[in-house]
């Protein structure tokens, strides 16, 4: 692979270019878009073919295919249609914790996780009394901390991956000639899962398509 100066655009070759977007949270997603920008102003997004990423940078990615063909986009439609509101809403107006929801949900938990720690001492009465009383609220505290994907994805949903007030399908990333490609981890099957607009793979489980997904 050739290395270049960070000054010098990429050649306008016939050679095509793939993308990867690494994680690191917000500043990934910050990150990950000056470098399509850089494409674009470049000229070399003409020849991106596909574009994977991880956390934050599935940030980015998302945000791009759900607004325009990274492509064929001019430097001002990329500016006005991608870099200017998500930068704001990263900047500015969050994500994950700019819903009232997630306060709401975050809240729950540690208010939940100290009453269920307190339980012991509290509840009157005998010894097994406390215990029961312990693991009925260790598992209601379970059962909502297995919410979170559900409130990661309603707050992602609201924030950035909606559009006329519904949820944006994966399946509408899905571009003529640029694949956008989601990489992530199945943390109960310890599974690698690869989404796109036209598939969803994983080693184990195989291929398989969007369907109702959400971007989100």
């Amino acid at each position: 692979m050739e290395t270049r100066g960070a000054s010098q655009p990429p050649e306008r070759t016939g050679n095509s270019l793939a993308v990867s977007l690494s994680g690191g949270g917000h500043r990934a997603t910050l990150f990950a878009l000056g470098t399509l920008m850089y494409l674009v102003d470049a000229g070399a997004n003409q020849r991106v073919t596909s574009i994977a990423s991880v956390s934050g940078g599935s940030l980015t990615n998302g945000f791009v295919g759900q607004a325009l063909d990274f492509r064929s986009a001019s430097g001002d439609a990329f500016r006005q249609g991608v870099a200017r509101p998500l930068a704001t809403r990263i900047a500015k107006l969050g994500t994950l914790f700019a819903p009232l929801l997630s306060k709401l949900y975050l809240v729950v938990l540690i208010v939940g996780g100290c009453l269920v720690l307190a339980a012991p001492v509290a509840v009157p009465g005998a010894w097994y009394f406390r215990l029961v009383a312990f693991l009925l609220g260790l598992a209601v505290w379970g059962w909502i901390f297995g919410l979170r994907g559900r409130v990661c994805a309603y707050a992602f949903e609201k924030t950035m991956f909606s559009s006329d007030g519904h949820a944006t399908p994966l399946s509408a990333v899905k571009k003529k000639e640029l694949d956008h490609v989601i990489c992530a981890t199945d943390l109960r099957s310890s599974e690698q899962v690869f989404f796109s607009g036209d598939f969803v793979y994983s080693y184990q489980l195989g291929h398989g398509v969007p369907a109702d997904l959400a971007l989100a």
